[in-house]
């Protein structure tokens, strides 16, 4: 990568002059760097090719990033799904249990209408009606 920084060269480059490039450890940059040919000792002002560790650290860092984000991303698609199954379920089993309270009732209505033949349906359609007694047979009015 490369870095634009103001430097004293006279802190890294040796006592020579017409080199084409050199490369030495900076101390305060922490890093090999590399100066291109035609840079002057007086220069103050330099282009700084660095070939350093931090390229690898940054590769790393942006791997460790993507990871987190496909894991995050994983937990809460499983965390929603588990949620929304777990409201539908019972969702269901209120449903289902409604269901069968209300064929039961109409099953203890129906028979004690003194009617033999009935099916769930029926029995769960028959809630809606007013059973109304006569003497021997139970009539079903709307």
């Amino acid at each position: 990568m490369v870095i634009s920084q103001r430097t004293i060269l006279s802190d890294v480059v040796p006592e020579r002059s017409g080199f084409e490039s050199i490369t030495l450890w900076h101390q305060q940059l922490d890093q090999r760097v590399t100066f291109s040919a035609g840079l002057r000792r007086d220069d103050l002002s330099c282009s700084v090719l660095a070939s350093s560790p931090s390229e690898a650290v940054v590769v790393v860092v942006k791997l460790v990033f993507v990871v987190v984000v496909v894991v995050v991303v994983v937990v809460v698609v499983v965390v929603v799904v588990v949620v929304v199954g777990v409201v539908v379920g019972v969702v269901a089993v209120v449903v289902l249990l409604v269901v069968v309270i209300a064929a039961t009732a109409a099953t203890v209505v129906i028979k004690s209408a003194g009617l033999t033949t009935y099916t769930p349906m029926v029995a769960t359609i028959a809630l809606s009606y007013k059973v109304m007694y006569s003497d021997c047979s139970a009539v079903v009015v709307v």
